[in-house]
């Protein structure tokens, strides 16, 4: 714990803070003390810690603190019917260099079959990794999953629904390790059958990317 104040050596009292490129580490936490005459003009503070975020431009004009989260709302539907992953349209991410994402999902998609289901993954940026997955009813009372160890893949399309062209829910979670290289988290989609249409529904589809680390 410290306190940063405008007459203090930014550095030292951001180090003290637990504070190491621009990262909060857990467990710390810090008070910006700029009521008199705030940061230098020439200094800029910006500092993430666990799931949350804080900016202060300096010269008096006031810190804000916010959710370090980015939430993405399907804004069109998207249908596939070839077997191929294409780009579920904006259901994306931001992502830093050397730096750790909770992303969880809760989706909404339609199969035109009954016996076909739905692949999922992630494009990912340079050297990033990935662990986790998705999951949907295959019957009124029985689930059925797939799984994403690494980007552009899924080890298989899940195989059935319980009912064609109605509204089910798919509720995902993976986690997200950047390398040096910044970029994009993209969601993908395919059909689990060719000529068979599988949609994600608009305004019933998001993504929640939280930077944890």
């Amino acid at each position: 714990t410290a306190i940063i104040d405008a007459q203090a050596t930014a550095d030292a009292a951001l180090a003290s803070a637990g504070v190491a490129n621009g990262k909060l580490s857990a467990g710390s936490f810090i008070t910006v003390n700029d009521e008199s005459a705030g940061l230098p003009q020439s200094r800029k503070l910006s500092v993430t810690g666990p799931g949350l975020k804080l900016v202060d431009n300096g010269g008096g004009a006031g810190a804000t603190l916010s959710l370090a989260q980015t939430i993405a709302l399907l804004n069109a539907d998207i249908a596939d019917a070839t077997g191929a992953f294409i780009n579920a349209g904006n259901l994306s991410g931001a992502v830093e260099a050397n730096s750790t994402y909770l992303v969880e999902a809760l989706l909404t998609f339609q199969s035109a079959g009954a016996a076909v289901g739905i692949g999922l993954c992630f494009t990912l940026p340079a050297a990033a990794s990935i662990d986790g997955g998705y999951s949907h009813n295959a019957t009124a009372t029985t689930l059925q999953a797939a799984y994403n160890n690494a980007a552009g893949t899924v080890n298989s399309n899940t195989g059935a629904v319980p009912v064609a062209a109605t509204n089910l829910p798919i509720i995902g979670r993976w986690i997200i390790k950047t390398g040096i290289t910044a970029g994009v988290a993209q969601l993908q989609m395919r059909s689990g059958a060719a000529a068979t249409a599988v949609t994600l529904k608009q305004d019933l589809s998001t993504l929640v990317f939280r930077k944890i680390g």
